[in-house]
């Protein structure tokens, strides 16, 4: 494998690992789509060869779909067309939308490296513990796709420098190579923590 195609390969794992798969959606879509379509591809070819119809002949599919707005009161149809709307704008977002997953990337360009977002909340908790000199449980570390937000919560009395904190969050966040620039962001609770 060239070196160019071991990264492009590189890159599609990274991203098949880092968003969520359309496959679901896309199956379900296509097999309505499929059972429709053959059952009025089945209906026309039995219309066509002089057989009776299954459930209706395209032709009593036709007369129906015609006088539907006279037999049926406006505000269900409206209803039910604000409901179809509503189902394919669903669909449109969904498969137009990122789709990412709780991951992230390492820069490489030799291998994928993922690092899952609860492992990297885990490492940044420890080390800003171990930076702060805090203890178990006095750092939390929420990790999304944007932004990995830390809440330090130190005994009561001690006074904690969120600005080294930050810096030292950023450093860390450098030091990690994630293809995603995270933002990070320091809280302080002033209330303390039960020693």
């Amino acid at each position: 494998m060239s070196q160019s195609n071991s990264k492009l390969y590189i890159k599609y794992l990274a991203r098949r690992a880092t968003h969520s798969s359309r496959a679901w959606t896309a199956g379900i879509v296509g097999f309505v789509v499929a059972v429709i379509s053959g059952y009025l591809l089945v209906e026309l070819v039995m219309s066509m060869l002089g057989y009776g119809p299954l459930l209706a002949s395209p032709l009593q599919m036709l007369e129906f779909v015609r006088d539907l707005p006279s037999r049926v009161a406006l505000p269900w149809l409206a209803l039910v067309g604000l409901g179809l709307f509503i189902l394919g704008l669903i669909l449109l977002i969904k498969a137009l939308a990122a789709g990412s997953l709780n991951r992230h990337q390492v820069d490489s360009d030799r291998v994928t490296w993922i690092i899952d977002d609860r492992v990297l909340a885990a490492a940044v908790s420890s080390h800003l513990r171990q930076f702060a000199g805090l203890g178990q449980g006095q750092v939390i570390t929420s990790v999304d796709r944007k932004t990995v937000t830390v809440t330090v919560s130190p005994h009561a009395g001690r006074i904690v420098d969120k600005t080294a904190l930050q810096n030292e969050l950023v450093s860390f966040l450098s030091s990690q190579k994630l293809t995603t620039d995270l933002r990070p962001v320091v809280e302080v609770q002033t209330g303390g923590a039960p020693e």
